[in-house]
């Protein structure tokens, strides 16, 4: 299934241009793709497959790493909020859906601080990256969703 249809199926309550622009940010488009966070950086493997990400994320996170995983890097901590296994977030429908779901409530919260909507998405970019609604203006990342959302999908 190519990537627009996978939005539309599986986070059709965000707009198709937003989430593909997150996951390009994010994965490139890569389902397998894991990012180990903060200064003590594991080495790892890069998985080529399902089961290859599976199993080095479940390494990873057993050795105490905080990782990001799959085409919107869900991440270890918030995997477990969503109440998701390692297998279910290497799942590109459940990653989507997940991905949409913690973009969604960073908006309904961002929306709570900022009537502007458009801001207040740009708000809830930066906490999809960062935790934090200032930290993914300062560190370029809605920069780069905006960027890349209205030059290659025509709008976020």
């Amino acid at each position: 299934m190519d990537l627009i249809t996978l939005v539309m199926a599986c986070a059709p309550f965000v707009s198709t241009n937003t989430m593909l622009a997150v996951i390009h940010e994010e994965s490139r488009g890569n389902p397998w793709a894991i990012n180990v966070n903060g200064k003590q950086r594991q080495r790892f493997r890069k998985p080529a497959t399902y089961e290859e990400a599976v199993v080095e994320s479940k390494r990873l996170i057993a050795a105490g790493a905080n990782i990001d995983m799959g085409l919107t890097q869900i991440n270890s901590a918030t995997m477990m909020d969503l109440g998701l296994t390692v297998e279910q977030v290497f799942d590109p429908c459940t990653n989507v859906y997940a991905g949409g779901t913690v973009l969604t409530r960073n908006f309904v919260r961002a929306s709570r601080k900022e009537p502007n909507q458009q801001v207040a998405l740009q708000m809830a970019f930066s906490a999809y990256n960062t935790g934090s609604y200032s930290g993914g203006f300062r560190n370029g990342y809605v920069n780069k969703i905006v960027t890349r959302g209205l030059s290659t999908y025509g709008g976020y």
